[in-house]
């Protein structure tokens, strides 16, 4: 069973020195294509509305490193290489930058969302029978 690849203790799932590791939810009913398609969906939704907020803030008063970051990160978002890169360096500058401003602080605090996933669904043999 894939429950017992949770996140228990005794898992050794194991994280580098920014925190970042594998990730691992489950459905415990038989429904896991559409709650990992669901999963998809949500952080979809979340990468939308970061575009909408980094096209909101290019006409805000900003340094021009910022700008051009920001106006990248828009055009490059959906492209895998270099992703981390760039997200890496935005949330550098959104931290100096964001002040008091509600919008950079926004896309600040949905930072994780800058870099696209790469989003995995595993299925076993019921899907050969169920979807076949």
């Amino acid at each position: 069973s894939s429950i017992w690849g949770a996140s228990a203790p005794s898992i050794p799932w194991t994280t580098n020195h920014k925190g970042q590791g594998p990730a691992w939810a489950n459905s415990l009913f038989e429904d896991n294509a559409e709650f990992g398609l669901g999963m998809m969906l949500g952080g979809r939704a979340i990468r939308e509305q970061l575009a909408l907020c980094a096209s909101e803030a290019l006409h805000l008063p900003l340094s021009g490193e910022l700008h051009q970051a920001l106006h990248q990160w828009l055009e490059l978002k959906d492209r895998g290489e270099g992703t981390r890169e760039r997200g890496e360096k935005l949330s550098m500058l959104l931290a100096a930058e964001k002040g008091d401003d509600a919008l950079l602080n926004r896309l600040y605090q949905n930072r994780d969302y800058f870099a696209k996933r790469s989003q995995w669904i595993f299925g076993g043999d019921g899907w050969a029978y169920d979807i076949g």
